[in-house]
This record gives C-alpha cells, structure tokens and sequence, in this order.
C-alpha cells in the first residue's frame, strides 16, 4: 500500500495508527477543515526526554507540501529500528494542519510559515523588488488557464521568493505577529527538548529543484559542513537567515532558523529537505493563484476545488516515478540523520 494519502485526515489517522507505540501528544487547531473535520498538529515521541541527541522531523510547514511529508513519516515509523538509548525521535505532523487540509500553501491567516519566524518587536522587513511589482505579482484578476500555461517571470520569482511583509492578501505574507503554528512549534521545543544536547531538525519540503531530486538546505555557514558530512551524496546548500531580498537563497523568517533560537545553548543542526517538482513556473504561479483564490471568495467553489487540485499536483505529483523516488530521496535522510546521531 502507497505510504502517500489523499487529504489530511487519512494522512493523519494513518500515521497515529503506525505510530501506536510511541508517545502522543495533540495539539488541537482552532478552526475546521473543508468538511468540517477536526485539525491538529499531532506529536509522536520515540525515546527518552533524557537521551542525549533529539532528531525532529517537521512536515506540512506548507499545507500543499504536506502529502509528500506525511508519506515519509509514514514509511520512516514503519521501517524505523530501535534508534537506541542516546536518540530520540520527534515527528511533528502537519505543523499547518489548516493550510494541508485546505490545500494551500499558508495559513488559516494567510501567513507563509516559513517567512513568519522573525522577531516581530523589531521593524519588519522590507521588499523593494515586491512593493515595486506588487500589482503584477498579485493582481486583481486571475484567468482560468491551464496550469502549464500559467507564467511567472524571472523578476516576480525575485520579488516573491524571500517573502513580504506589507500586503496581507498577497502572495509570500510573511505575517504581522507568530502564526498559531509558530507558537505551536515554539512550545513543541519547549515540551520535547528535553536534555539533549544535540538536536537536529530535517523540515520536509517539495515544489523547488530538479524532478524528483531531494535537495539539502542549510540555515547557518557553519552547518554546512556537518549536513554534508551526515548527509553523503546530498546536495547541501547555505540558506542564511536575514532579509537579502531578491537574493536566490537569502530568505527571512524560516523555520529553520527557530532551532538555534529555541536551543541557544545546545548544538544545533537545522536542515530543509527540498524535494523537486516541476523546473517550469507552474510551483510559484499556482502560489500565487491560490492566494487569490482564497481572498476573493473562490476556495471551495467548483473552480476553486479544481485550482487547489492543480495547485496539489504542483507539489505533490501524482506521477508514480516522482512518487517513488522522491519518497526514497527523503527517506535517505531520515535513515543518514539517525545514523549520524546514534
């Protein structure tokens, strides 16, 4: 059977019941799923809070990438050996549980989780390149073309990869004040660090690179090393954590970059797995699409449902090819992350 689900509800149950043996924790999400299904960010805990190295594997930090995520916890609790008496193990399933079961990207707030972790008692970054093509990167109307036929060009991919922080109803919001997932991670540390001191984070995602290919980012210099040590055959790559906008790596606010901060004291390794879809504009423009669709009244429409099944396909491929060798992909370094932490 096919570690991968059709919406989050199966994703969830699935994995609650392979995960029967380790330690559950729910944290309930205030709002509904599409058919008024309960949501939740679920925690499962394999191993000790004394165990001196704590590996956390997020997935769903955007609702759409959720699929591939939650298939790989699936498999990894399915073929997991005894990690031992120094490892534990934390999966954080569905970190937006909103976004998965919705079929979006962001929040239930329109909050892209991975622009939403900067220190908001400080002045809000700022995107010349987004404020200066705001209009083309979210206009006011959106035709019904075929996906494949959707284009964003080079300067709106510029403009809207390192997030943006003045237009609320636009695409890559990074957020006004921490999201209820943002809160929820930071409590999740708060109850699962335990007295480990070392602790690696691997955040699940899919949509850039290669087909198929499972990428590696990193969020500081210094782990990069380690992450291509830990991590053979991986392509590593250093994402800094500071507002570079238009900058291809440099990007504000991600989840990443709430390890070090949560653990100052701790040795830290925080990595991004980035699994790839289509090289073409589909990823971003179907972003941008779906932004407008959930500000204008169209999600949950007939249009709106098949926008949001494209918009999945994006990020999740139903190709079986794509399927089988990006779950491998990730698997692989779930499998090398336990390895180096034993």
């Amino acid at each position: 059977m096919s570690a991968f689900s059709h919406d989050y509800t199966t994703a969830a149950a699935r994995l609650h019941a392979a995960a029967s043996s380790w330690r559950h924790t729910r944290y309930p999400h205030p709002l509904q799923g599409p058919a008024g299904e309960a949501l939740a960010t679920d925690v499962y805990r394999l191993g000790s809070t004394s165990a001196a190295r704590l590996l956390i594997v997020n997935s769903s930090t955007h609702g759409l990438e959720g699929m591939l995520g939650s298939a790989a916890q699936l498999a990894f609790v399915e073929s997991l050996p005894p990690p031992g008496p120094d490892l534990a193990i934390v999966l954080i399933h569905a970190l937006n549980p909103h976004g998965f079961a919705w079929r979006r990207r962001v929040t239930e707030d329109g909050v892209d989780m991975n622009r939403n972790f900067i220190d908001f008692s400080e002045p809000l970054p700022e995107n010349p390149l987004y404020q200066r093509l705001a209009a083309e990167v979210d206009p006011e109307s959106w035709p019904d073309l075929p996906v494949a036929h959707l284009t964003t060009t080079l300067p709106l991919r510029q403009a809207v990869h390192a997030g943006q922080y003045e237009n609320p109803r636009g695409s890559f919001f990074g957020g006004h004040q921490p999201t209820w997932s943002r809160r929820t991670l930071e409590a999740i540390y708060q109850a699962e660090g335990g007295q480990a001191g070392t602790i690696q984070l691997l955040d699940l995602h899919t949509g850039a690179g290669p087909w198929a290919v499972t990428e590696m980012f990193v969020a500081e210099p210094a782990a990069s090393g380690i992450a291509r040590s830990w991590f053979p055959g991986a392509e590593a790559f250093v994402m800094a954590d500071r507002p570079r906008f238009g900058d291809p790596t440099g990007v504000p606010g991600l989840v990443i970059s709430s390890l070090r901060r949560a653990f100052p004291d701790r040795t830290t390794i925080a990595s991004l797995t980035e699994c790839g879809t289509y090289a073409d504009e589909r990823p971003v423009s179907v972003i941008r699409r779906s932004t407008y669709a959930m500000h204008h009244g169209i999600d949950g429409t007939t249009l709106g449902q098949r926008w949001a099944a494209e918009a999945q396909d994006a990020f999740c491929p139903a190709d079986p090819s794509w399927r089988r060798f990006s779950l491998a992909g990730v698997l692989e370094r779930l499998n090398q992350a336990v390895a180096a932490l034993r």
